[in-house]
């Protein structure tokens, strides 16, 4: 299916122009491909998997589209091996990584379709993996800060605002975080018990015994920083309950060798291990099942550094991003040594201005005289 969101492919598009490769396969934008370039220029790797996002004019060609128009470039959104980003070991040799990053490549590179799929679209990973020319991924690789993420779908997040939500699942099939922050955005929502607004991880606290969460400012006093690593932190209604039961002598605590309750995770659920079912109509839909796709993009990055109301701006980045390293910690200060010498009407680079650390030879005023020149 054409992206109508990029103005620069017209909507089927590939319908009045198609493209047929050597084999005599027909292929569409959002098909994946093998791509291979000429050994002249290849880099030991025999073929790269490929989505196409879209079909291009011969370069350098303007004006309307006739009759005998031919695509002859075509835009790819890589996928990587995971032992050409790692040096672990992967016996999977259908398992890929997503990545967001594309090429414009020549169009006689394609050399034949294949199918790739997320995990979680399968629903028999062995009989899936018989099948010829199929692959599945459920990371994603990005590049550039050289770092893997998970790959969930969209319609899994809840701990988000509403309105948020509601553009993700409407935009993008997929979203893109990190590994430790997939619990919390896969959890009910988290509302402030004071405010009754939503509270993101890096700006609430949780009671450690009601379990309800609060935002740092809406708490008496304010919260300046959450609790260190190994301490816990109780509202003043739970503290105070507390107090009472301790007074009271009401508290039991818990005997030597008694279990601590069980606490649910967030996590999901392991996937079985069954004997794999033999249905070719539920393989055939799952191929052929349809993603959405924002501006030639099926997923973004809605992670630990993404600001939630940000995701509703369109042109807002969907690059996967790391800490920030602006401040003190990577920046050097250097003295101003300037400032020393310079006065109020001096500029820098006068004579005045310049310190002599060293010098090699000076002359003497007989040297001068008798025009001794030093080679």
């Amino acid at each position: 299916m054409a992206d109508t969101s990029n103005p620069s492919f017209p909507p089927q598009a590939e319908d009045k122009y198609p493209v047929f490769l050597r084999n005599g396969q027909q292929v569409r934008v959002n098909d994946h491909v093998y791509c291979s370039p000429s050994w002249t220029v290849r880099d030991g790797t025999p073929y790269s998997v490929a989505r196409i996002m879209e079909f291009l004019r011969p370069e350098g060609k303007t004006g309307a589209e006739g009759e005998s128009f031919h695509y002859t470039r075509v835009r790819l959104a890589w996928y990587y091996r995971p032992s050409d980003v790692s040096d672990r070991p992967v016996n999977d040799s259908r398992l890929l990584l997503a990545a967001i990053y594309s090429e414009v490549c020549d169009i006689n590179q394609i050399r034949a379709k294949c199918h790739v799929v997320h995990r979680d679209k399968i629903s028999d990973l062995a009989g899936w993996k018989k099948r010829p020319d199929r692959f599945y991924f459920n990371r994603l690789f990005d590049p550039y800060i050289k770092k893997e993420f998970e790959v969930i779908p969209s319609i899994d997040i809840r701990n988000i605002p509403e309105d948020v939500r509601n553009t993700l699942i409407c935009r993008y099939e997929y979203v893109v975080a990190e590994k430790e922050v997939i619990p919390d955005l896969t959890d009910s929502i988290r509302l402030c018990q004071s405010c009754d607004e939503w509270c993101p991880s890096p700006d609430s606290v949780q009671c450690d015994r009601c379990k309800n969460y609060f935002h740092m400012r809406c708490v008496q006093p304010p919260l300046l920083a959450k609790p260190s690593r190994g301490y816990g932190w109780t509202c003043a209604p739970c503290s105070r309950r507390h107090e009472e039961e301790v007074d009271s002598r009401e508290v039991r605590h818990n005997t030597p060798g008694s279990r601590p309750p069980h606490l649910k995770s967030n996590a999901p659920a392991p996937r079985g291990r069954g004997r794999p079912r033999k249905d070719r109509n539920q393989a055939e839909k799952e191929e052929n099942m349809t993603v959405k796709h924002f501006k030639m993009w099926p997923f973004r990055y809605f992670g630990q550094y993404t600001v939630a109301e940000d995701t509703l701006d369109p042109e807002d980045l969907i690059f996967c991003r790391a800490a920030t390293r602006v401040g003190p910690k990577y920046q050097p200060t250097y003295p101003d040594y300037g400032s020393v010498h310079q006065g109020p009407d001096e500029e820098r680079g006068e004579d005045k201005t310049i310190e002599v650390l060293s010098a090699l030879h000076d002359f003497t005023s007989a040297e001068f005289d008798e025009g001794i020149l030093i080679p």
